[in-house]
């Protein structure tokens, strides 16, 4: 069969499976208002439910945590081997990563919602003011302890001042012991510098309509 026939047969063929203003052949066309706005609240939605699994993920991982510092301690008790103590911080350290991760996450579908999808529901639907939807972060921030930075800092002042007594306690042994403080110390400074990276990612949806 010439070319031209196969292609000609190829495009009935096509037009048959899928008819004249189906879903495939709409794609090209400008979406409505409404159908924007149904997107919209879809992301919403699933934004919503991701950060609902993340909730329950964080406070979850704080049981992981308590396991793992108690399976340390312990085996550190049996044998007074001191390299249980670092591998025990790091481990505990490791979660709290896992633990930062997630709360991020909320953080920052927090800010998407508040700077992003807020004005492109807006931009869809022109007669609607920001003010009329979406008000949790609003309220919240007017009741919120202004720059209660304290709160997201406690963390990594705790374990600083785990590690300072871990190194007094040792300190006898610290230099052959050196490897595990500096593995140790360089964990917490991580968290450290996501601690303010996480603090200036509050800030951009906190007070943004308060």
């Amino acid at each position: 069969m010439p070319r031209s026939l196969r292609t000609i047969a190829r495009a009935g063929l096509y037009s048959w499976i899928v008819p004249e203003g189906s879903v495939t052949h709409s794609v090209s066309s400008p979406l409505s208002r409404e159908e924007l706005l149904n997107l919209h609240r879809a992301e919403y939605a699933a934004l919503m439910a991701r950060c609902t699994s993340f909730i329950s993920m964080h406070v979850g991982m704080w049981s992981a945590i308590v396991a793992v510092a108690a399976f340390f301690f312990t085996q550190w008790s049996n044998t007074q081997n001191a390299t249980y103590v670092w591998l025990g911080g790091l481990a505990v350290q490791a979660f709290l990563h896992i633990w930062v991760t997630l709360v991020e996450e909320q953080y920052l579908a927090a800010s998407y919602i508040e700077n992003v999808l807020r004005r492109a529901v807006l931009a869809a639907a022109p007669g609607l003011k920001a003010q009329e939807f979406w008000q949790y972060e609003t309220s919240v921030a007017k009741r919120r302890i202004p720059e209660s930075w304290w709160g997201e800092w406690l963390l990594p002042v705790i374990l600083l001042a785990a590690l300072i007594a871990a190194c007094m306690w040792r300190h006898a042994s610290l230099l052959r012991e050196l490897p595990g403080v500096i593995v140790n110390g360089t964990s917490l400074a991580a968290l450290a510098v996501r601690t303010q990276w996480r603090i200036s990612l509050r800030k951009s949806f906190m007070r943004q309509n308060a």
